[in-house]
C-alpha cells in the first residue's frame, strides 16, 4: 500500500490541535466519497463505513469499519444487538436506534458520534462524523 501525506492547514491555538491533512492512498478500502480527489483521505475527518453493503440483520449492517486516516481502521461485527471489535483493540462501538447514531469510544474515554445508515438519515450523511 502506498500513502502520500500533505498538511494543508494546522493550528494549535489555545492548546486545541486542528488541521487538514490530506493523505492519498492506493488502498480503496480507505479512500471514500472522493470529496478531496480520487484516493484522498482527510486524517482529521474519520468516517464510519459499511464493509459489505446489503448484508444486514434487523436493518443493521453486519460489519462496520471506522476509517481514521489513510492507513488505520477499526473493524466491528454485529454480535446480536451490539458490535464486537475484530482484532485486539479495546475501543467500543455502540448504536442508538432512536437517534440512528453510532458512538465510537476510544481508550481515553473520548467519544465520536456518527450518522447511521437508516433510510431516515440523508444518504449524504451516512457514516459521517457528527461530533
Amino acid at each position: 500500500m502506498a500513502i502520500i501525506a500533505s498538511a494543508d492547514l494546522s493550528s494549535d491555538f489555545n492548546g486545541t490541535p486542528w488541521g487538514i491533512t490530506r493523505q492519498w492512498t492506493n488502498d480503496d478500502r480507505y479512500a471514500r466519497l472522493e470529496t478531496f480527489g480520487n484516493g484522498m483521505v482527510i486524517a482529521e475527518q474519520p468516517v464510519l463505513m459499511v464493509v459489505e453493503p446489503g448484508e444486514t440483520q434487523d436493518d443493521q449492517p453486519l460489519e462496520l469499519a471506522l476509517i481514521t486516516d489513510g492507513t488505520a481502521s477499526y473493524h466491528y461485527t454485529l454480535n446480536g444487538t451490539s458490535y464486537a471489535p475484530l482484532g485486539f483493540h479495546q475501543e467500543s462501538l455502540t448504536y442508538g436506534a432512536g437517534a440512528d447514531q453510532y458512538v465510537f469510544t476510544d481508550m481515553a474515554g473520548a467519544q465520536y458520534r456518527f450518522y447511521g445508515f437508516k433510510t431516515t438519515t440523508n444518504s449524504v450523511n451516512y457514516g459521517q462524523i457528527i461530533s
